[in-house]
């Protein structure tokens, strides 16, 4: 049985985490098994989900912070449970597990990238990237990214391998059940146009422009904002400011948000950046037309069915007009059965974690860029 552990900085409700609850669901049992790394003090919210499913979880130190305490957890923790793979998705931090694990002996080393854009442009961060690239360059043996602009970001003119990021197709697939039960739960009229999104409330992910499209929409088209984070209560302000009250709902967190898509008319996704949001996938294996910002990676797009359209100030009426052109056509499932099918994704990623030299679909790496 070949033993992986996951690095992850927490395990709160983003995007990080829900993939590797697919990961974990998915994963054959009987040839890998998954335990995780997360730092002390984060946010554990899933963490009964991955124990139940089998995983140890283990606490450590945040290296980047508590560099000796980390490193002597880590490495006792790596030799004593002889993992054969330490699988890193903690961005630039990964270089310091990289090194920890050069020093207990791990064979295989994967930084894994989701992002593609820095949060923090001090000068003091840019030579913290500089250095942990140092590192990734240096100690990893397998660099692999959710998209090739999540490699290029985090991997620079290194070589990587891309394996996009995989929901279970058949659960996110239409339901007109489900539509009428989320419909008639929030009072959406059959006459009403309803634009969706799942999120994060946060700066990146920009929902505030939203607001912006719908006061160039007739009042029957509404904006259901599922998740919940720490710009909630600025942004409740701003529905409030705006008048829309009456037109947006927010339903917070929630782990059935593949309820959801079945009750929207459109998909949006209006970040200001983005590795491959994984809730792209999921509405477009709902049958959803999705509009994006251009700041969202163009391999979001696997259907014929996604825009993407610029984030300006002057934009929003561009968007309106994107929405009001929607047609209600039919909700076939595209996703089953292709890469972005969990199935077959997890299948993947359990070759690379047994040494293939890469990702046998959807290969990339930073000379094809």
């Amino acid at each position: 049985m070949i033993k992986v552990l996951i690095a992850v900085s927490s395990l709160g409700s983003g995007g990080i985490t829900g993939m590797l609850r697919q990961y974990v669901s998915a994963v054959d049992r009987e040839r890998f098994s998954i335990d995780l790394l997360v730092y002390s003090g984060s946010d554990l919210t899933n963490r009964s989900f991955f124990e139940e499913n089998g995983c140890k979880v283990f606490l450590c130190a945040d290296p980047g912070k508590h560099y000796l305490t980390a490193r002597r957890e880590i490495v006792q923790l790596l030799k004593k449970e002889h993992y054969d793979v330490l699988h890193a998705c903690n961005s630039l931090n990964s270089g310091f597990l990289m090194q920890f694990a050069v020093i207990a002996g791990v064979p295989q080393r994967i930084v894994h990238s989701h992002s593609s854009h820095d949060y923090v442009h001090s000068f003091v961060y840019r030579m913290y990237g500089n250095v942990m690239f140092a590192m990734i360059s240096k100690y990893a043996n397998r660099r692999l990214a959710c998209s090739a602009k999540a490699g290029a970001y985090l991997f620079r003119d290194l070589p990587f391998d891309v394996l996009p990021n995989a929901v279970p197709a058949e659960k996110f697939a239409y339901s007109q059940e489900e539509r009428s039960r989320i419909r008639d739960q929030y009072g959406i009229g059959e006459d009403d146009f309803l634009i969706g999104t799942v999120a994060m409330i946060s700066a990146v992910k920009n929902q505030p422009f939203i607001l912006q499209v719908l006061k160039h929409l007739p009042s029957r088209y509404r904006f259901m904002l599922v998740g919940d984070g720490d710009q909630r209560e600025a942004f409740e302000k701003a529905v409030r400011d705006e008048g829309l009250g009456d037109r947006v709902i927010i339903t917070g967190w929630t782990n059935e948000a593949w309820r959801y898509y079945s009750a929207f008319d459109v998909f949006v996704l209006p970040s200001f950046s983005e590795g491959f949001p994984v809730v792209s996938l999921e509405a477009q294996a709902s049958g959803l037309v999705c509009l994006m910002s251009d700041a969202v990676t163009q391999e979001a797009d696997v259907t014929s069915r996604a825009q993407h359209l610029p984030i300006g100030e002057k934009d929003a009426q561009r968007w309106a007009e994107a929405i009001q052109a929607v047609q209600c056509e039919s909700r076939e499932n595209p996703i089953a059965g292709t890469v972005f099918d969990i199935r077959e994704n997890i299948r993947m990623l359990e070759a690379y974690y047994e040494g293939s030299s890469g990702i046998a679909v959807n290969d990339r790496s930073s000379h094809g860029r």
